[in-house]
């Protein structure tokens, strides 16, 4: 008995996959709640440098709900993830099944024609469903990439507001810098995992 073959990754690419995207969440929210950190420090400095960096703590507190926003996003995915791993995990046991019809002598598997075609129904089902997850995460991690897009030109613009700061504008300029790298190093991450989602499924 063969089982139709589906888009998405299979077998132990999809853990594989899985377990890498997994880690990548995990990676993309501790450097979010890094930026929030920065991004509220930021602030308090625009506070205590006056109405010269005025701009610059409107940027900063802009970033805040970005890091915010970020943050939901991810959380999201995680729980998208599990629902991902129940539907990989029950394909395999469904494959693992029909291992073991084959294995049943040729004479006696027209009597388990039922149970076979129920089999392969259900299969069938879960394919569909786990190609829909896999396009849905693709969704989701594109999603990502355009808001990290919006947080790299915040952190530009922060930079930019940090020569106004006067006195304190080396300070603020060093704040903005630490942003920019958190973000683009999130860009990156999500970057990495979008190729590798393309790769699986390709």
């Amino acid at each position: 008995m063969e089982i139709p073959s589906s888009p998405s990754p299979t077998g132990g690419h999809s853990l594989q996959l899985v377990v890498e995207i997994s880690a990548g969440i995990r990676q993309v929210t501790a450097l979010s709640s890094q930026v929030n950190l920065v991004a509220l420090n930021a602030m308090l400095a625009a506070k205590q440098a006056g109405s010269q960096a005025r701009g610059f703590g409107i940027v900063s507190g802009e970033l805040r709900q970005f890091s915010g926003q970020l943050d939901r996003q991810m959380h999201e995915l995680g729980d998208f993830i599990g629902d991902l791993v129940h539907s990989v995990a029950e394909s395999a046991r469904i494959r693992l099944h029909v291992a073991h019809l084959d294995q049943i002598p040729a004479a006696i598997q027209p009597r388990l024609a039922g149970a076979a075609a129920r089999i392969e129904a259900r299969q069938a089902r879960i394919d569909s469903d786990g190609s829909e997850r896999w396009f849905g995460l693709g969704n989701r991690l594109d999603h990502a990439l355009r808001l990290c897009n919006t947080g790299i030109a915040l952190s530009r613009a922060a930079k930019i507001e940090a020569v106004y700061g006067q006195a304190l504008a080396a300070s603020l300029r060093q704040v903005a810098d630490e942003i920019e790298d958190a973000i683009v190093t999130i860009l990156g991450t999500i970057k990495q995992l979008r190729r590798a989602l393309a790769h699986h499924a390709g």
